[in-house]
């Protein structure tokens, strides 16, 4: 059974569950960016040839930047490694900035675990409040060293996501 179309286009599935075919929802892979900061530079995730998209279901991803469609809760991941920063950095923050907010990840460097490529993954969701033509971006600032901080995505399988929850 595919589930029954109804007057709005909303479907729903054997087990009830609603899908809206238009719903909006995208993946991306970081294209390695290298020392964007490290010395406190505020670098913003985004621009062209920053983003390889895996899939973007009603094209609302552009260089790195999504634009909500409608208004509604976003769930918003990212997945992207950090390389370089280390304990001797003072400070590492990584944001997802919205229209409405900046929702923050404060990382200890102290408490950073170093991968074999001397580096580590920031790895975190947030549930989005969003209107409709709002935007939101991932950015970086690494603090209390020179400018050799490289970003570059953990997995190959996307690093910057989302879709629309309600």
């Amino acid at each position: 059974m595919s589930g029954i179309i109804g007057s709005t286009g909303v479907r729903s599935g054997i087990i009830g569950i609603a899908q809206n075919p238009s719903s909006p929802a995208f993946s991306a892979t970081p294209i390695a960016q290298s020392n964007v900061t490290g010395d406190g530079t505020a670098y913003s995730i985004i621009g062209s040839g920053v983003w390889t998209e895996i899939f973007d279901r009603n094209s609302n991803l552009s260089d790195g930047t999504f634009t909500a469609p409608v208004t509604g809760i976003y769930n918003l991941n990212v997945n992207i490694a950090i390389v370089g920063a280390g304990s001797s950095n003072t400070n590492i923050l990584f944001y997802i900035v919205t229209s409405n907010r900046e929702y923050i990840y404060n990382i200890d460097p102290s408490d950073i675990v170093q991968s074999s490529l001397g580096g580590f993954t920031v790895n975190y969701s947030v549930l989005a409040d969003m209107d409709a033509s709002d935007t939101a971006f991932l950015k970086v600032t690494v603090s209390g060293g020179s400018k050799y901080i490289d970003t570059t995505a953990s997995y190959s399988n996307g690093a910057w996501s989302g879709h629309l929850v309600v």
